[in-house]
């Protein structure tokens, strides 16, 4: 419980570091006279910068209910003209700087062999952890384990389910962010949590390569440390001095470790600068949080249900219509409820949805806006009885005898590696607003919950996914929406239920993604969202979680479990 009341302390002051009017300040676009000014002006200076720009104060966003409306294309601060001629004005050691008495936008040399010497670097520091430090067994490396490995080859482990489908990207974001951090782009950066997952997985432990390992923190990695190096950026600023420096400091650094490690042995931890040191351009970000009550049942057992406490995070980065770039990620959305309850995994639900390249389309009226979009897409999902343990099968099987309630109705689903296509639509017309946004993504390692196979509490699979979600917002005040979300998985065991138990019952590896069968997971969420008081809204929601699976081996299960919400929700 007191780790989960840090987590929330650590949410309401990450909220409060990036709300709106800290982040951004827009700049208007240069006038004909101002943009002469500009081509006369040889060298470029900042003084000469500051007298061509009109800093404004934000206008104030509406208490809208719809993260979607906050989110306009005169936030975004950085004009493509003045942007193109910043990047020609200056130099430091640590790379190109483009400065500006109050913003800097901070362009890195690329240094891709300090990026590869950090990545094996950072497999080096977390083993000689785990062996001066930690002691662990799987840390003693020796030839005859490297032999080993590389015989065997890659497997799949029947590590915890948070272990495998969180930890393991969370990982890899840090691979991900040795070679951005040194300069290089999104695309240049892909390879680097792939070459170090293989790296820890032949030359760092004594478990068997696993081909799982890989998938989820080479390309699971990717997406989750672009989010870490855009969302880290938005907290740091090197004019803030006091507790409000310290507070960012902190919270950035930890959302994203391997910048927080070079900017201290930079000393740029405590050194004040008159410019922020963004790396990213700056862009508007809807931030919501909330919080209140679930209650959690099965459909067999409706009565006999569990309340569970929760805080709510969501947030949006940038207009999803500004068309000044079109970088990977450029916009993301990143949507996480956390338990507060110890009967929980504290981790209940986290989406991440970020665009890799899009397509605007504009209607003749201007009422209507299109956007196609390509995807990489990333779901956790886990819920158990109360009481569950969520590392193991048997604990989860031990909770339904005792609480009456059935574990197969509670939803266990990972989208660890997805990338897919999309449409968003938008309606925006005097006090009416209307938007969808439909995904259809392609699942190349992915996870739901395993009835039968005693290792694991889930089944590695592949498959797709198809997410639709439905808003209308009426007079700023009252908004209803519905999220659907359909998974096809497939399981593609290695083993018949004889082999698996003589395979148990001698001691052999065991290594396969889990039960042979199908299954369809349907995720349906409706929600009703109004004005409390001012600045703040009432949230009610209803959810419901259905899941069918077919086994080649075993008789088909169905379950089904609902939850019923109710919370606050403020627009920070």
């Amino acid at each position: 419980m007191h780790f989960k009341c840090l987590l929330f302390t650590v949410l309401l002051m990450f909220s409060l570091v990036c709300k709106g009017e800290d982040i951004f300040v827009p700049i208007d676009e240069p006038t004909g006279e101002e943009t002469d000014s500009m081509n006369q002006a040889s060298p470029v200076s900042p003084a000469n910068l500051t007298s061509l720009t009109n800093v404004t104060t934000p206008a104030k966003v509406p208490s809208v209910l719809s993260p979607r409306d906050s989110l306009r294309k005169d936030s975004v601060v950085l004009p493509t003209t003045l942007s193109s001629m910043l990047k020609q004005y200056s130099r430091n050691k640590y790379g190109s700087t483009l400065v500006q008495e109050d913003d800097t936008l901070v362009v890195l040399k690329p240094r891709p062999l300090l990026a590869v010497a950090e990545n094996f670097g950072l497999n080096a520091l977390v083993l000689g952890w785990d062996y001066y430090i930690q002691n662990r067994d799987y840390a003693r490396i020796s030839k005859n384990v490297l032999e080993h490995n590389f015989h065997t080859g890659l497997v799949w482990d029947n590590d915890s389910f948070s272990g495998n489908q969180f930890s393991h990207p969370f990982h890899g974001s840090m691979f991900y962010n040795t070679a951005r951090e040194n300069g290089l782009t999104f695309w240049q950066s892909i390879p680097f949590p792939v070459a170090g997952s293989l790296s820890w997985e032949f030359f760092c432990e004594t478990n068997e390569p696993a081909v799982n390992d890989v998938l989820s923190t080479g390309i699971g990695g990717v997406l989750l440390g672009e989010v870490c190096h855009r969302v880290s950026d938005l907290i740091l600023d090197e004019t803030a001095w006091g507790v409000e420096r310290m507070v960012r400091e902190v919270f950035g650094n930890l959302i994203n470790p391997v910048r927080g490690v070079k900017r201290l042995v930079r000393g740029q931890w405590w050194r004040r600068s008159t410019s922020r040191g963004k790396e990213e351009p700056d862009v508007p970000v809807d931030i919501r949080l909330g919080t209140g009550c679930r209650y959690l049942s099965s459909k067999s057992h409706f009565r006999d249900g569990m309340n569970e406490p929760y805080v709510y995070f969501d947030m949006t980065y940038n207009d999803r219509f500004d068309n000044s770039g079109h970088d990977p990620f450029d916009w993301f959305r990143i949507k996480m409820l956390f338990n507060f309850s110890s009967k929980q995994s504290t981790m209940g639900d986290f989406d991440i949805r970020g665009r890799l390249a899009n397509i605007l389309l504009h209607s003749k009226n201007e009422f209507w806006k299109f956007d196609l979009g390509l995807y990489q897409l990333f779901k956790y999902v886990e819920t158990y009885p109360t009481g569950g343990d969520s590392g193991t099968h048997a604990g989860a099987l031990s909770t339904q005898r005792e609480f009456n309630q059935n574990v197969s109705d509670f939803p266990i689903i990972s989208e660890a590696v997805s990338v897919g296509g999309g449409a968003y639509s938008e309606y925006d017309y005097k006090h009416l607003r209307l938007n969808n946004d439909l995904i259809v993504a392609g699942v190349i390692l992915g996870g739901q919950r395993s009835d039968y196979y005693p290792c694991r509490s889930y089944n590695f699979s592949h498959g797709f996914s198809v997410r639709n979600d439905f808003e209308t917002t009426l007079y700023n005040r009252l908004t209803i929406g519905d999220d659907f979300y359909y998974a096809r998985f497939f399981t593609f065991g290695k083993y018949n239920p004889e082999e698996l138990r003589f395979r148990l019952d001698n001691g052999k590896r065991v290594s396969t993604p889990g039960d042979t069968g199908q299954s369809s997971i349907v995720v349906n969420r409706l929600y009703v969202i109004t004005e409390f008081i001012k600045g703040v809204n009432l949230k009610f929601e209803g959810v419901l979680h259905f899941r069918h699976s077919n086994y080649r081996d075993y008789p088909s299960v169905s379950g089904r479990s609902y939850e019923l919400n109710i919370g606050l929700v403020c627009k920070l």
